[in-house]
């Protein structure tokens, strides 16, 4: 077993360069080098920066396991402004004007915290918490890892952040938030109903937290002043369904930019064997298409959509033998 990380949550205020704040978890061993890589995680629609903690377990672990010429300096994951933590110090200003919410802000709340644009503050309280200095990432050798939209809005961060090279799961989606329940009389019942879910309970055998489902806070909020009992989702069912508004348009300008960006970032696409938003025929023709620009195209068998949640494992392991072949080739030095 891979000894346990240290870990650490910040939050960072961007205003007035960006209206939006963010929040960040950093997870480290005390014996990492300096010398090592930084990974940044990203996630899906609706999760939160926690949801990546398995696969970073695994993926330590395998590389304690195989000895592997990988190092690791420290491990970053990063909420959406809607989602996870951010999603509840945004709670007023989310309020207004982000009826549909584009990939672009979550790739701006990246762009400011890696570029150290703002302030940073230990923990998720603003107005107890005295600011600290921001990390310098300019020394880092960062690799970017994202999930469906956070796999998007790395590929728009690219533009400005000095990234090694990004590794993207799974960059599609599905609209299924308009009718979707998101209160609960209590944690309970929310566990109850995430298990019985077609859609969620599937992917998820054992469930040790619900925080690692989606991240959920107590009634009341601001979505739902007059509900004085129960949880509800920290990405409100409002957001994630903004989210999805801005789908289209996003994906044909991500997929329209795709050569431009591979043209400065090495980029790994990484999909499931199983056709349960995308079908596997067009996975395997994206692939097809896009080999000429990509660094690789792995495939998880047996996975879908949710391979972060489902196959943390076999994600981690292909993050490895991804990672270990840029650096083997001598790539990862190279700031494409």
């Amino acid at each position: 077993m891979s000894p346990p990380l240290s870990s650490q949550t910040y939050t960072f205020d961007p205003r007035p360069h960006h209206p939006l704040i963010s929040t960040a978890k950093r997870y480290w061993k005390p014996s990492s080098s300096d010398g090592g890589l930084t990974l940044v995680f990203t996630h899906a629609a609706g999760f939160h920066k926690e949801i990546w903690e398995a696969v970073m377990d695994d993926l330590l672990e395998l590389i304690n396991q195989f000895e592997a010429k990988l190092k690791i300096r420290e491990i970053w994951s990063i909420d959406a402004p809607n989602c996870g933590d951010a999603a509840s110090l945004n709670e007023e200003a989310l309020q207004h004007g982000y009826d549909i919410f584009s990939f672009h802000e979550y790739a701006r709340s990246v762009h400011a915290f890696l570029t150290g644009r703002g302030q940073t503050y230990k923990g998720i309280n603003l107005e107890s918490l005295s600011v600290i200095p921001n990390v310098d990432f300019s020394s880092h050798k960062i690799v970017g890892i994202g999930h469906s939209m956070g796999a998007n809005s790395l590929l728009l961060s690219a533009w400005a952040i000095n990234q090694e090279a990004a590794i993207l799961i799974s960059r599609t989606f599905s609209e299924n938030a308009k009718s979707r329940k998101d209160v609960w009389t209590s944690r309970e019942d929310a566990y109850n109903m995430f298990k019985s879910s077609a859609r969620l309970g599937k992917y998820w055998d054992e469930i040790e937290s619900l925080e690692d489902i989606c991240g959920l806070r107590s009634l009341p909020t601001l979505e739902y002043p007059n509900v004085k009992d129960g949880v509800t989702l920290k990405c409100a069912r409002k957001q994630e369904t903004a989210i999805y508004k801005a789908l289209i348009a996003d994906c044909n300008i991500i997929y329209q930019g795709f050569p431009s960006y591979a043209s400065r970032v090495r980029i790994h696409l990484v999909y499931g064997t199983v056709g349960d938003i995308l079908l596997t025929e067009v996975k395997i023709e994206i692939a097809r298409k896009e080999q000429s620009k990509l660094g690789s195209c792995g495939f998880i068998e047996g996975a879908g959509h949710y391979a972060p949640h489902s196959h943390p494992r076999k994600l981690a392991e292909n993050i490895l033998q991804t990672l270990n072949s840029d650096v083997e080739s001598g790539k990862r030095d190279i700031k494409l």
